[in-house]
């Protein structure tokens, strides 16, 4: 793997360190919200959010762990960095489907089961996973591996990896708008009776 400057490796472990906050608070999250858990979810007859619920909380913690302990050990071959690079970038694709897919249901409940609502929140869905796609794989920058499997990309190849952010962005300001748009409509229609 490429030799890279003293700031470079500043830069390198400090998104180390700053990993190792993010999972901790991640933990300990876990840790607090186990009995609520057990309480609301564990002993209530199961259905597909619940499953989903369930599913989103376990892989993420799973797929951190196996993640942030891959962070401070060095790779011994470029092939094992670019398999690591991908289950990485995998685990996230996994886990944003999931939680796109939490926030639509939670939306649709919101909203009365409305299928107009759905079918924008569907629709919306699929034009932006359909735009992240396309940015992911017509890159055609080949993506080379710093010390510790930090990627190095070109300014073109993090144009296509911003796209992807960006259509979640877009994606989570719909459910926000929607969810304070409906918020509002309850509060107005609980004032007037």
């Amino acid at each position: 793997m490429d030799q890279v400057s003293s700031l470079d490796q500043s830069d390198i472990f400090f998104v180390k360190y700053m990993r190792l906050v993010g999972i901790t608070i991640l933990y300990y999250d876990y840790l607090l919200t186990l009995p609520g858990e057990v309480a609301y979810i564990w002993q209530k007859p199961r259905s597909i959010p619940s499953y989903l619920f369930l599913l989103n909380r376990y892989f993420s913690i799973l797929a951190s762990f196996v993640i942030d302990s891959e962070t401070f050990q060095p790779f011994q071959s470029d092939a094992l960095c670019h398999a690591y690079a991908l289950f990485r970038q995998i685990s996230l694709l996994v886990a944003q489907f999931m939680v796109c897919a939490i926030l639509i249901i939670r939306t649709y409940a919101l909203w009365g089961r409305s299928r107009r609502i759905l079918a924008c929140m569907i629709t919306t869905s699929v034009v932006l996973a359909a735009l992240s796609l396309w940015a992911l794989t017509a890159q055609k920058h080949a993506t080379s591996y710093h010390s510790s499997c930090y990627p190095g990309l070109t300014k073109s190849a993090a144009i296509h990896l911003a796209v992807g952010w960006e259509c979640l962005f877009v994606f989570d300001t719909l459910i926000v708008s929607l969810t304070v748009y409906r918020s509002y409509k309850e509060i107005a229609w609980s004032r007037a009776e």
